[in-house]
Order: structure tokens, then sequence, then C-alpha cells
């Protein structure tokens, strides 16, 4: 089914626009980039440009699950740092450390490590609301856990390289567009 021509078109269009009051046939479906979504107005180009995003990209997904997972895994680290800093007047303690720690030093890991677990958890928390200041923190968090990891090399790498891809994967254009996506919608 076609629509009959507007004064001036080409009768055989097929992009042709509906007169006022006409509706699009049954099983017809719109010339492509020329879709329609109730409440928000179309500029042109591909698909709904102002439509709310709804979803979090998976790159943002798994940003967010890396910060749960090393933010867990500093918890447990911080505990055995401090478990290991309150007996380390136990003399097999020392020598299973190779008797050149000090238990202020495996206090200070244990904190340090405990508030980058924190920061991590908390961040990723922080994605759901998302914000300009939820994207800061998981960027600061990376390189946190970046920075933990080169510490603690070799047995960082893995830490390492989930601290550069939560910074690639905030940073990037999904990550801009889910932690602005409330700032967008104001407008």
């Amino acid at each position: 089914m076609s629509y009959p021509p507007q004064p001036g078109q080409n009768p055989d269009d097929p992009f042709a626009k509906p007169q006022p009051g006409q509706e699009q046939p049954y099983g017809q479906q719109q010339p492509y980039g020329q879709q329609q979504y109730p409440g928000y107005p179309q500029q042109g180009g591909y698909g709904a440009p102002n439509a709310p995003m709804t979803r979090m990209p998976g790159t943002v997904k798994t940003a967010r699950v890396l910060l749960f997972v090393f933010g867990g895994l500093n918890i447990l680290f911080g505990l055995i740092f401090l478990i290991t800093a309150a007996n380390a007047d136990n003399e097999e303690v020392i020598d299973a450390l190779g008797g050149e720690i000090e238990p202020g030093v495996m206090y200070a890991f244990a904190f340090i490590t405990l508030a980058s677990a924190v920061l991590a958890i908390v961040s990723g928390v922080m994605f759901g609301k998302g914000g300009k200041g939820a994207r800061t923190l998981a960027i600061i968090a990376g390189v946190v856990l970046f920075i933990a990891g080169v510490i603690s090399i070799p047995f960082g790498l893995l830490t390492m390289a989930a601290g550069v891809l939560v910074i690639v994967f905030a940073a990037n254009k999904n990550g801009a567009a889910w932690f602005n996506r409330h700032h967008q919608q104001q407008y």
C-alpha cells in the first residue's frame, strides 16, 4: 500500500511521507533512520538520538564488576595484612615473611589495601546513579588498582590489568554516555 503523492512529489517515491491524518499501513515500516519514538523529538540521523540510555553498556558493566571483585579481594588481603601485623611477634610469621617486614609496615599495607577496597566498592555502587563524579571516582579507583598492582609485582599483574581496564572502560565514549545520561535528559 502506498500513499497518494503530495503536490509536487514523484508518485513512485518509496520515501513519500503520508499526508496529515493518514496512518502508516499495518506491517509496513517507515524508511530506515526515520523512526519516531514517542516523547522524544526526532533530530534526523539513525534511530532516536534523544532516547534515554536505560541499559548499562557491556564495557561499563565489566568495569563495575572488576571494581567489585578487586574491592572484595583487597578486603581479604587487607585482613590478612592485619592478622599478620598482629602476629608479628611470632617468630614463625617473621621467618615466613623473610624476617624483613616490620609490623608498622604491615599495618600501613593493611590500611592502604582496605582504603583501596572501600574506594573500589563505593565507586562500583555509584555506577548505577551515574554523573561526572562517579566517572571520576571510577577512574581514580582504576589508577589506585594499577598502582597497587605495580607495588605487588609479580602477583599484582592481574590487578594492574584490572586497573587499566577500569580506566579505559570508564573513560571511553560508552562510559561517557552512561555517566552523563542524566545530564543529557534534563535538556
